[in-house]
């Protein structure tokens, strides 16, 4: 049979590659399909063909891999949260190994031998302080979960989740129970209409705190209210709500009317001796405990002098930069969120670090119109890696040290290679896996100039 979306064909499974496909062949042509893992045999129905590849998902599995277990939750494998919960984490640590070596030796083969061992994390279940969860409507009435693997359109009403604190599955019963009392409606992702979007929730392990923010596609001011009254009067431990209003037709909107409407504007959480205000929509490491060893790491491998001036782009809350504040002389970071920005100066403030500064602003737009004579930069860029202006710019301080800590191994191999080109060599990378039962996997690079 031709290999055309929507054919149905048999595959094995060889290796889990980046974005968590499993890979098979047909016909002698590559083909990535969703949800499947090495040692699957399965039917499969194409998705999408291009000239080299085919993307597929599974449609029934003849044979299971030998290394899937039950899982410990009712709700895989339809549910998009999870993508190797069933599978042992000593186990999911080698998958997570041989994806990021199957993008160095894609992309950069002559890092091979400097790629140290996976800092496997202490804790597979639950590790994560936020978690954004959608609103459906099915015959019962409002519901809230996860969407459906693969489907943007599809919420799996959620009975438990292990992947944050338990008191999550509390929360969100009541979070349902009171909407169902209203006449809000969810979102309709045809019609682009609807009261009711996502509620976030974010827990302070550190202090045992929830923050919630209702993402809604409508005001319903009086709504809002109400549910303030009854969180208020039935989670104490709910110490911050607030409301983004977004009516935009995607999920990630370009601009959204926040709200706060009550408690705390912020959390708090601490890393190593340093405590961390958290507002809704600054950026905070979801793996409170692994986040500490992924800056311990930073610190080992960027061997600081007590005199250094450190730069920490896409600096966020401050976190990175005000972890190593006690090894360097001074800290400089960019952050383009303002209230980014405004939570990691008073970060600084509230652990009594006056060795810092901070801007606010695109990274190459900072690097652009400021000079800065670094002795060590540390790049942390969101998925995508940096916008060449921003590496160009980078590269232009003519720093000697640079540590790139990156979640997408794939940009990862890009920039370095941009960077060797430049004249940098990469010394170490060290995997550190902060995100358990999923594919992902963080990694630490240090690159010196020649």
């Amino acid at each position: 049979m031709a290999l055309k979306p929507g054919t149905r064909h048999t595959v094995s499974i060889e290796k889990l590659v980046f974005h968590g496909a499993g890979l098979g062949s047909i016909d002698g042509m590559k083909v990535f399909v969703q949800g499947a893992v090495p040692g699957d045999t399965v039917v499969c129905k194409i998705v999408k063909k291009k000239r080299k590849h085919a993307t597929a998902k599974v449609v029934e599995f003849i044979t299971k891999s030998p290394e899937r277990t039950e899982s410990i939750c009712q709700h895989f494998p339809d549910c998009g949260g999870c993508q190797l919960i069933d599978i042992p984490y000593t186990k999911q640590l080698i998958q997570k190994r041989e994806i990021l070596d199957d993008c160095v030796s894609q992309f950069y083969p002559e890092l091979a031998d400097i790629v140290e061992p996976i800092v496997a994390a202490p804790s597979q279940v639950p590790y994560r302080n936020q978690m954004e969860f959608a609103f459906g409507q099915n015959e019962d009435g409002i519901t809230i979960g996860l969407k459906k693997r693969g489907q943007f359109d599809t919420v799996i009403p959620l009975k438990e989740c292990h992947l944050q604190d338990s008191h999550t599955n509390t929360l969100l019963k009541s979070i349902r129970d009171f909407f169902n009392t209203t006449s809000c409606t969810s979102w309709n992702y045809e019609t682009h209409t609807g009261d009711l979007r996502h509620a976030m929730l974010r827990h302070s392990k550190t202090e045992n705190k929830w923050m919630i923010m209702l993402i809604t596609g409508t005001e319903i001011t009086d709504v809002v209210k109400d549910f303030v009254s009854l969180m208020n009067a039935k989670h104490p431990e709910v110490v911050s709500i607030y409301q983004s209003i977004n009516t935009n037709i995607g999920d990630t909107p370009l601009e959204r009317d926040i709200r706060h409407h009550y408690g705390d504007p912020i959390i708090t959480e601490t890393l190593g001796t340093a405590t961390f205000s958290i507002s809704p929509e600054s950026f905070f490491q979801t793996n409170t405990v692994q986040a500490t060893k992924l800056y311990q790491t930073v610190v080992d491998v960027a061997q600081f002098n007590p005199t250094d001036t450190l730069l920490d782009l896409y600096c966020g809350t401050g976190t990175i930069g005000l972890f190593c504040s006690p090894y360097v002389k001074k800290i400089i970071g960019i952050e383009e969120i303002p209230a980014a920005v405004e939570d990691a100066s008073k970060n600084a403030d509230r652990n009594g670090i006056s060795n810092s500064e901070f801007y606010c602003g695109r990274v190459k737009n900072i690097l652009k119109f400021q000079t800065f004579s670094p002795d060590v930069v540390v790049i942390d860029p969101p998925r995508a890696g940096m916008v060449p202006k921003a590496l160009q710019r980078i590269i232009n301080l003519n720093c000697n040290k640079l540590i790139y800590v990156s979640c997408n191994p794939v940009t990862l191999m890009r920039d370095l290679n941009a960077f060797s080109e430049a004249g940098y060599t990469t010394e170490v990378i060290i995997p550190v896996d902060m995100f358990p039962n999923t594919f992902h996997i963080e990694c630490v690079a240090r690159l010196t100039k020649k």
